[in-house]
């Protein structure tokens, strides 16, 4: 159980500039809470005026709304949390949620919200079978395909859990109220990342793409144009290792642009039946992310044998492999990551996801 004073410190962490979800991850391995950060980090910051800590009464404000909005928490630490999402190193450090949250296999299921009436059928169909197999089906609660994949797995008596962009109570599209609220009933689950009363907006859906591609261990892609959310989510499940699936449409149909490029120039599985995701389900990408580790509580860590303008001198906007950096210095990893920390919450340089940074 984490102590109140212990989320209150990883509030502010979150809150504070810099912070994203990798050096958030970084930290915790690093001085094994929030409120040890908290003590240890000014005294390693070069630059101490850009380290700007929110007031303890957001992060107390944000714990009354989760209570006020009947929510709950669950931090990247925790037995609770979704083991398919924590082994990517993008996960988001605190996931809020209404209803149950289950470890078992999941398939995710997205596509256009004007989708075909065959398209739907099929949907329904494909979640129906799967939960009956015993996999949860995740979605993202939009109309179309989205809506279909909740409905079948319900019509199906199974696990699904319906992924926003926006806080959980701020459903949407409120059309799917009902869903929203069947989905809860059934013993499923409603999430996002986001604290109580954040609003939905075009820039979240991005990330919202990558946690539904992140809880599931296979994605299939039914109708979608050839650029859309669908396909990002698609690229994140790539980038996770985990299996891409797609159903082939008719060429001159817009809407399988997408499913079509994913299989003739992605390596997409071609399903079109629950056999397919079950033999697809069983397909591992070579790719995985890797998990780096400090997990030394060390004010050295930081690498005082590497100057900084060498580092920053090989960086540049393209991303570069750490390991690369690892190789060229010729210093152990936890020197280059305790430095590159450093730098990313002087917001010189961004940590992204499968050990890469760029120089901002």
């Amino acid at each position: 159980m984490i102590s109140t004073k212990e989320q209150i410190a990883r509030f502010q962490l979150l809150k504070a500039t810099g912070i994203g979800p990798m050096a958030f991850r970084y930290i915790l391995k690093t001085f094994g809470s929030a409120v040890t950060a908290m003590e240890k980090l000014p005294n390693m910051m070069r630059q101490k005026e850009k380290w700007v800590l929110s007031s303890p009464a957001v992060s107390e404000h944000i714990l009354k709304q989760v209570e006020f909005h009947n929510q709950e928490m669950v931090w990247l630490d925790e037995a609770m949390y979704p083991k398919q999402l924590q082994s990517i190193e993008s996960a988001p450090p605190v996931l809020f949620y209404r209803g149950t949250l289950k470890q078992i296999k999941n398939i995710g299921i997205v596509g256009t919200r004007n989708a075909s009436l065959p398209a739907l059928s099929l949907t329904e169909k494909l979640s129906s079978e799967s939960v009956q197999k015993g996999y949860g089906v995740i979605s993202g609660l939009a109309y179309g395909i989205d809506t279909a994949a909740h409905t079948g797995a319900l019509k199906g008596k199974g696990y699904t859990i319906g992924v926003l962009a926006g806080s959980v109570e701020n459903i949407y599209p409120l059309r799917n109220t009902k869903l929203y609220n069947n989905i809860l009933e059934s013993g499923g689950a409603i999430i996002s990342e986001h604290p109580p009363e954040t609003q939905p907006a075009a820039p979240l859906f991005p990330s919202r793409n990558r946690i539904i591609a992140g809880l599931s261990d296979l994605t299939l892609v039914i109708e979608a144009k050839r650029k859309s959310g669908s396909l990002i989510t698609a690229d994140y499940a790539k980038k996770y290792g985990r299996p891409v699936g797609a159903v082939p449409g008719f060429p001159t149909d817009e809407r399988a642009g997408g499913p079509n490029h994913l299989l003739k120039n992605e390596g997409a599985l071609y399903i079109e039946s629950i056999d397919d995701l079950e033999k697809a389900l069983l397909k591992k990408r070579n790719h995985t992310e890797i998990l780096f580790e400090i997990n030394e509580i060390a004010e050295d860590f930081i690498g005082k044998d590497i100057a900084e303008e060498n580092l920053l001198s090989l960086l540049s906007k393209t991303p570069v492999a750490i390991n690369q950096l690892v190789d060229h210095l010729k210093t152990s990893k936890k020197s280059i990551l305790g430095m590159l920390l450093i730098l990313e919450l002087e917001r010189k340089v961004k940590l992204l996801p499968a050990g890469f940074v760029i120089k901002l």
